[in-house]
């Protein structure tokens, strides 16, 4: 799937980059990114080898996906190596941003404060008719 055309499908999963988190809820990331891949989506995350960050990081690698991360410069030490395309940002709100464009689908998984952040976040865009 590498070099896909600008008309890729593609979803964004927000999830969390904590390492404390029911394991459970990291094999329901793999189910779901495998599935996403599966279907032929692209999957854009938060690209960290983080908790389940990396759990879905690891998954697209298995599927044979293609994975887009979004990093603040900033967390540069965390990047995770596999990804196809790296897009650095200065800022968390131009992550969030980022994270979004060009995505036809939105999933949060369970995370922390960040997660809820771009949940909300997503939810109010989509309220004020900017994500559809």
């Amino acid at each position: 799937m590498a070099g896909m055309s600008e008309k890729e499908r593609k979803i964004v999963i927000f999830c969390s980059a904590s390492y404390d988190i029911d394991p459970k809820f990291n094999q329901a990331a793999r189910e779901l990114t495998r599935a996403a891949c599966s279907l032929g989506y692209a999957i854009v995350s938060g690209g960290t080898v983080k908790g389940t960050m990396g759990e879905v990081a690891d998954e697209v690698v298995r599927c044979g996906g293609r994975h887009i991360g979004v990093l603040p410069r900033f967390m540069s030490d965390v990047v995770y190596p596999g990804l196809d395309e790296v897009i650095w940002t200065d800022t968390m709100g131009r992550r969030k941003e980022r994270m979004l464009e060009g995505t036809c689908a939105a999933i949060a998984l369970p995370g922390g404060i960040g997660t809820l952040d771009e949940l909300v976040g997503t939810l109010t865009l989509s309220k004020l008719g900017k994500y559809s």
